[in-house]
C-alpha cells in the first residue's frame, strides 16, 4: 500500500508499507504439495481429533474399507474393528501412543460389506506448541493379499495342496525327530496300483477325488503322534512311532482290506489295489532318508511280486534296486548307441510247414556286459519308462527289416511285434504305428501287434486306442492267453484277430490234465469266435501233433527255430 505525502517545502513524497508474504506462500506450497500427496496416496489416511473423531480420510481409505467420506465423519475409527483383537491389544496401544505418541502393527479390521481385512498400521499422536495432543493420525495399507500369499508358500512347503496331507519335507523332518529321540519306527509307503488307467479312463477331476478319498481312509486311522503324508501322485507314506514289524504288517494289510471294498466316486463304484512296502528301524538316530529309500525299495519288491501284496524291506531289496538304476542308465545308453536289436523267430503252419509270419524279439548285446536277458532289462525298461522308446524302436526296425525282404522278393507273412501296456497308455502309439507304416511302405495288414491279456483285463481305457489300431490296417493278437482270466463278456468287447496260447500250457500237454484241458478250451473258444489261435513254446513232436489235432493251426518255438539275426532267417518251409 502507498500514500502520497507532501513535505513542509511543499513538495511531493510517497510513503511506502511492505509486508513480507514468501513464508505465505512457501506454507501455502507445502499445504497444497501435502493435500496433493494425502489425496493420491496408496495408503489409507484417517485424521482425527482429540477426541477420536474423524475429521478427514483420503481416497484410498474409502477403496480399502468401503466407506464413503460422508459416512465416517464425526464418528469413531472403531466401526472398522473386525472383534478379532481383546482389550489388553487396545490397551497397548493406546499406551504407546499416549507415552511414545506413536504406535505401528497388524491390526484385523472389517470393511463395509462384512469382509475382514489386514491392515499395516502406523498411527502418530500430533500435539500442540503447548504439548497437548490435537490430534491422530493414521496411515495403513491393506496386506491381506501378501499375508495370504505367504501363508500359502508356507502351507506349500509343509503340505499337499490337494489332500491337505503333510509333504515329503514335512514327513521327512518328523521321521527325522522320531528317529533321532526314540528310534523304533517304521514307515508304510503305499502305491496304488493303475491310478494313471483311472485319471485315462475317467478324467483327471475323478482321479482327484478317488486321492482324497484315499487320503480321508488314512488320515482317519493314523493318530497323533503317527503321520501320514502324500509323497506324490499315488504315493501316500505312514509313519508309525514304536512300531515293530508285526505291527506295521499288521496295519498295512488292514490297509488292503480296506481298498479292497468298492468305493463310490460320484457315481463310479470302483475297487482299489495298493502295493505297500515297509521298513522298520529299532536304531537310535537311524537316517530318516535311508528309511524312506528302504521303504520304496520294499513297494517296488511288491509291485514286482504281483502287486496287491505287502513286503517288508530285506537288505537285499537295496542291492536289487541298486542294480536296477545301473542297469536303467546302461540300457538308455544302449538305445542312444544302437546295442538293441532284433530277433526273429518264424510262426509255422502246423499242416504244411510253410513259415507264415515272425516275431519280434529284442536283444541287446552290451559292449560290457555281453548278451544281457530280456527277461532282465525288460522289466527295468518298464519300470523305468524307457520302454516306450525301447518299443518305438523294435517297431521301426522289425517293420524295416520285413520291408527289406519284402523288396528281395520274399514272402515273410506278417510281422509280429510285441506292445507293453505302458506303450498304450503313453497316447503316441496309434500315431507312432501310422508314421512307421508311411516311412517303411509296408502293407497295414502285415503288420500285428501283440498286447498281453494281463494288460487288456487291468485296464478298461484302451478299447478305444485298440480301435484307432484296428482302423489303421493292422492286425491285434492277445499275447500269453490264458494267463489273465479274461472274461467272455470282456473278451468280445475287444476288437482283436488272434489268441496266442501261453506256452506254460503248451509245455504240459505231454501229460494228461489241466493244461490239455485249457489248450483244448482256448482253441474250441478261437474257433466259435472267429479267431486264429498260435501255440508258443512248442518244443517237441508230440506237442506239435496234439496241437494239430485240436485243430490249432499255427505255432512256434524251438522245435521249428530259435529267435535268430535278421541275417540267419531262413523263410523256406521247416518240414515238408
Amino acid at each position: 500500500m502507498s500514500l502520497r505525502l507532501l513535505d513542509y517545502d511543499g513538495e511531493a513524497m510517497i510513503l511506502a508499507i511492505a509486508r513480507d508474504v514468501s513464508d505465505r506462500h512457501r506454507w501455502e506450497a507445502d499445504l497444497l504439495r501435502s493435500t496433493v500427496v494425502f489425496d493420491s496416496s496408496d495408503e489409507g489416511i484417517v485424521v482425527t481429533d482429540a477426541r477420536s473423531r474423524i475429521i478427514s480420510v483420503n481416497p484410498a481409505f474409502e477403496r480399502v474399507t468401503g466407506y464413503r467420506r460422508d459416512e465416517v465423519m464425526g464418528r469413531n475409527p472403531k466401526l472398522l474393528s473386525s472383534g478379532r483383537h481383546d482389550p489388553s491389544f487396545y490397551h497397548d496401544m493406546w499406551d504407546a501412543l499416549l507415552t511414545r505418541g506413536r504406535w505401528q502393527g497388524e491390526v484385523w479390521n472389517r470393511r463395509k460389506d462384512g469382509e475382514l481385512f489386514l491392515e499395516w498400521q502406523t498411527i502418530n499422536a500430533v500435539r500442540d506448541a503447548n504439548g497437548r495432543i490435537v490430534n491422530y493420525i493414521s496411515v495403513f495399507s491393506d496386506i491381506t493379499r501378501a499375508r495370504q500369499s505367504e501363508e500359502a508358500i508356507r502351507f506349500l512347503t509343509d503340505f499337499d495342496p490337494l489332500t491337505h496331507l503333510p509333504n515329503w519335507s514335512h514327513f521327512t523332518r518328523r521321521l527325522g525327530e522320531v528317529l533321532h529321540d526314540e528310534g523304533e519306527a517304521a514307515v508304510v509307503h503305499l502305491d496304488l496300483n493303475r491310478f494313471k488307467s483311472i485319471n485315462d479312463t475317467f478324467g483327471h477331476a475323478t482321479g482327484d477325488q478317488v486321492l482324497m478319498r484315499v487320503a480321508g481312509m488314512l488320515d482317519e486311522r493314523v493318530q497323533p503322534p503317527n503321520l501320514v503324508a502324500r509323497f506324490s501322485a499315488d504315493e501316500f507314506v505312514v509313519l508309525l512311532t514304536g512300531a515293530d514289524r508285526a505291527a506295521a504288517e499288521a496295519f498295512a494289510r488292514s490297509l488292503l482290506t480296506w481298498l479292497a471294498s468298492p468305493v463310490d466316486v460320484g457315481k463310479i463304484e470302483m475297487v482299489l489295489t495298493a502295493s505297500i512296502g515297509i521298513a522298520v528301524s529299532s536304531r537310535v538316530g537311524a537316517e530318516a532318508s535311508e528309511l524312506i529309500r528302504q521303504a520304496h525299495a520294499a513297494v517296488d519288491h511288491a509291485k514286482g511280486e504281483g502287486r496287491g501284496t505287502v513286503t517288508v524291506f530285506e537288505p537285499g531289496m537295496a542291492e536289487s534296486r541298486r542294480d536296477e538304476l545301473i542297469l536303467e542308465g546302461a540300457l538308455k545308453r544302449a538305445l542312444d548307441n544302437g546295442e538293441l536289436v532284433c530277433h526273429y523267430q518264424p510262426q509255422v503252419s502246423l499242416s504244411t510247414g510253410r513259415i507264415l509270419g515272425l516275431e519280434a524279439l529284442v536283444r541287446w548285446q552290451s559292449p560290457e556286459m555281453g548278451l544281457v536277458s530280456p527277461g532282465r532289462f525288460i522289466p527295468v525298461a518298464e519300470t523305468s519308462g524307457l520302454i516306450v522308446a525301447l518299443g518305438a524302436h523294435v517297431l521301426r526296425e522289425a517293420c524295416r527289416q520285413y520291408m527289406r525282404w519284402f523288396d528281395q522278393g520274399a514272402n515273410p507273412g506278417r510281422m509280429a511285434v510285441n506292445v507293453s501296456g505302458r506303450q498304450l497308455r503313453s497316447g503316441s502309439l496309434v500315431a507312432l504305428v501310422k508314421a512307421v507304416l508311411e516311412e517303411t511302405g509296408m502293407p497295414p495288414e502285415s503288420l500285428e501287434l501283440e498286447i498281453t491279456e494281463t494288460f487288456l483285463v487291468e485296464d478298461l481305457a484302451i478299447v478305444p486306442i485298440l480301435s484307432d489300431l484296428k482302423a489303421l490296417g493292422v492286425r491285434l493278437s492277445i499275447d500269453d492267453f490264458g494267463t489273465g482270466h479274461s472274461s467272455l463278456a470282456r473278451l468280445k468287447d475287444l476288437p482283436v484277430d488272434k489268441l496266442k496260447i501261453d506256452q506254460s500250457f503248451v509245455r504240459g500237454l505231454s501229460e494228461e490234465g489241466d493244461d490239455q484241458a485249457i489248450v483244448r478250451a482256448i482253441v474250441a473258444l478261437g474257433g466259435s469266435m472267429g479267431l486264429d489261435v498260435l501255440a508258443e513254446g512248442v518244443e517237441t513232436e508230440s506237442q506239435r501233433h496234439f496241437l494239430q489235432s485240436l485243430g490249432c493251426e499255427v505255432a512256434q518255438g524251438y522245435l521249428f527255430s530259435r529267435p535268430v539275426a535278421a541275417g540267419d532267417v531262413s523263410l523256406q518251409a521247416v518240414f515238408p
